[in-house]
């Protein structure tokens, strides 16, 4: 009693203590990472090697089988493979092994990559050192945004872009890899000459060998001065055609050729050069993907301010077109969610005073939704969450089920004070909260535990449900939690604060008092008929059975079912193949018409439109200016565009 009288004579010392919580929630939500979706996805490690001179079933019999049973046998503390798939092509192959969901795939790809270096140990060094292993996991996100000029040839434009973007871009600490088309880009193509290089003595496979090792560039590892590390890094040994023609090849007797007296060297187009265009002019496309767990969403915004910076500089009639912008579904997704958390809070606050009336009362059971919002973030922090749509939909739906507990830890202190009419002595005054708070503080804790068992099982989940609905879980664990210590500790303590100075307790009236009244009546009345006649109570209940079950059987099984609910797009993708006979040209030719078609068909419905085209196929990425005419423009482009073989 004197530990609690203490506490809640002395506010100043409770609201300093809230007040420092809040700050520390306010500064964790700061730090917290922000994605679109929950950062836990799964991981896949790909592990590639070259063939050297064996054939594909050679080299399956002799180390494939291997590497293949090592990936599959692979566990760690926490980290365990799920699934290897082998992909043999005409010269390597590439595995992929998939983790469990939510495993840390940076540390899996450093496992399994030292394992791998283990077991090629003693394996012939073309294939050694021809072997990769990294890691990629799904949900990372990216940005794209095209450029394009009506006056400026694309690879003018190109230079200005790389020149002006590339140095700027090793400032965004959350940038893990950009790519910037260049429309020039050249395949280096070697054709060796068999009459030269049956009298060189070089065997091809040596030749193919030693090209790779000339574009391998080694890291040495790095430096420590004071705070900073210097990478120790070894260029590639060719970075030109002069270098590729001048490259030593090794013959059968030790002696040495270049490659340029043995084979033809030159530069030919791209064999898998992607063409972008944006609303049928051609353009090019910035990529961009954060590093993994990093904030994809100030990624996209520092990247996002350093091109329209750059765009100030460039020529007038140099324009860009954003086509994924990860930040701008993230502020419109918090935009929405906050929405979504003021109006339940409202909604809330607004049933509080029907109930209860008086303005003050209900702010005293309104403050603790967002405190105990703020401070949920405090064990997102701890427990390396992120800030995405489903915790915020987690923290939406704890809105609402925090001021629970303070009515009740309210209402039995109104009911207290009301027995005791007279308040004047502060003491008393204090001890009649402390009693009211004491008898009920048990059954609030009691039913706080009980909302949240009903969560604590999606926290225990794995797989799939675990990345859905963990993030949601916790944070409705959290929130509503919190709200249980604000409700023993800090509406006591205001309405308190409130009450001084006060001599006789008035206790509140509702607005609706008399429509309440009658609701008790009806109520009291309903309850008297079903006691005095079983049978319609039973009637009732077998009514009410039926219905539950006949919904249960004829209704739930027609229900549309997914993992997820598909949001609504603005998109509209449109794929075309070429015939084996097309040229690239024709193809061409055949692509801007239907892109053209498509801009005549849609009208003032099409805000833009963006081609990419390869050798063997072509998407048109139809942006539409309002989600609303999706149906009609799926329907009218499917009447225009008939599907074809």
């Amino acid at each position: 009693m004197g530990i609690l009288h203490e506490l809640y004579s002395k506010p100043l010392r409770v609201y300093l203590f809230v007040g420092v919580l809040a700050a520390l929630g306010v500064w964790a939500g700061l730090r917290l990472p922000i994605s679109l979706y929950p950062q836990t996805n799964r991981p896949k490690i790909q592990v590639v090697a070259n063939f050297g001179d064996l054939s594909a079933t050679d080299f399956r019999s002799r180390y494939g089988d291997r590497i293949e049973q090592t990936l599959r046998a692979f566990q760690s503390d926490d980290l365990t493979v799920s699934q290897v798939v082998a992909r043999y092509d005409s010269s390597n192959v590439e595995y992929t092994a998939t983790l469990e969901w939510g495993q840390d795939g940076q540390r899996a790809e450093e496992q399994i990559g030292a394992r791998m270096v283990s077991l090629a140990a003693p394996w012939p060094e073309e294939i050694r050192n021809s072997m990769g292993v990294w890691h990629w996991g799904s949900g990372g996100g990216f940005l794209a945004v095209s450029f394009y000029s009506e006056t400026m040839p694309v690879k003018e434009l190109f230079d200005r872009l790389d020149d002006a973007l590339t140095p700027q871009l090793a400032s965004i600490s959350d940038l893990g890899s950009h790519w910037l088309q260049n429309p020039e880009a050249r395949d280096v193509r070697i054709k060796l000459d068999p009459a030269h290089l049956l009298a060189s003595g070089a065997r091809p496979e040596v030749i193919e060998r030693q090209v790779k090792d000339s574009l391998r560039g080694l890291r040495g590892g790095g430096v420590r001065l004071g705070d900073n590390t210097l990478s120790i890094e070894v260029p590639p040994l060719v970075t030109s055609l002069e270098g590729f023609r001048t490259l030593p090849i090794p013959t059968k007797d030790g002696q040495f050729v270049p490659l340029g007296q043995i084979a033809s060297i030159a530069f030919e187009p791209d064999a898998n050069e992607t063409l972008f265009k944006i609303s049928g002019k051609r353009s090019l496309v910035l990529y961009a993907t954060p590093k993994p767990g990093a904030n994809i969403k100030k990624m996209a915004e520092d990247l996002m301010a350093i091109i329209e910076d750059t765009m100030a500089k460039l020529p007038e009639g140099v324009k860009m077109k954003v086509l994924v912008d990860p930040s701008a579904f993230i502020r419109s997704a918090v935009r929405h969610v906050t929405h979504e958390v003021l109006l339940g809070a409202t909604l809330a606050s607004l049933i509080l005073f029907l109930f209860i009336g008086s303005l003050r009362n209900v702010a005293t059971a309104a403050i603790e939704i967002p405190i105990s919002l703020v401070l949920a973030f405090l064990l997102m922090d701890m427990t390396g969450m992120s800030i995405n749509l489903i915790s915020l939909g987690g923290l939406a739906l704890s809105a609402g089920m925090n001021v629970d507990a303070s009515v009740v830890v309210m209402e039995n202190i109104f009911r207290r004070l009301e027995e005791a009419k007279d308040v004047a002595d502060e003491r008393r005054r204090t001890t009649i909260v402390i009693e009211a708070v004491k008898e009920v503080w048990a059954p609030v804790v009691a039913a706080t535990i009980a909302s949240l068992v009903v969560f604590v099982p999606l926290l225990f989940t794995d797989s799939l449900a675990q990345a859905v609905l963990g993030d949601l879980a916790k944070a409705v664990v959290f929130s509503h939690g919190f709200s249980c210590f604000v409700a023993l500790l800090l509406v006591p303590t205001v309405r308190l604060h409130l009450m001084k100075g006060q001599t006789i307790f008035v206790p509140p009236r509702s607005p609706m008092e008399r429509f309440w009244g009658r609701v008790e009546q009806g109520y009291g009345q309903a309850v008297g008929v079903f006691a005095a006649r079983p049978l319609t109570l039973v009637l009732s209940l077998s009514i009410l059975v039926v219905s539950v079950a006949a919904t249960a059987h004829f209704v739930v099984p027609r229900l549309h079912k997914e993992v997820v609910g598909l949001p609504e797009s603005d998109f509209v993708i449109v794929r075309i193949n070429p015939r084996s006979d097309m040229t690239k040209e024709s193809f061409e030719e055949m692509v801007d018409g239907v892109d053209a078609r498509i801009s005549e068909s849609l009208g003032s419905q099409v805000d833009y439109s963006f081609v990419q085209m390869r050798r063997n196929w072509a998407s048109i990425l139809v942006r539409l200016s309002k989600r609303k005419d999706m149906d009609q423009a799926i329907s009218r482009l499917e009447g225009e565009l008939k599907d074809t073989p």
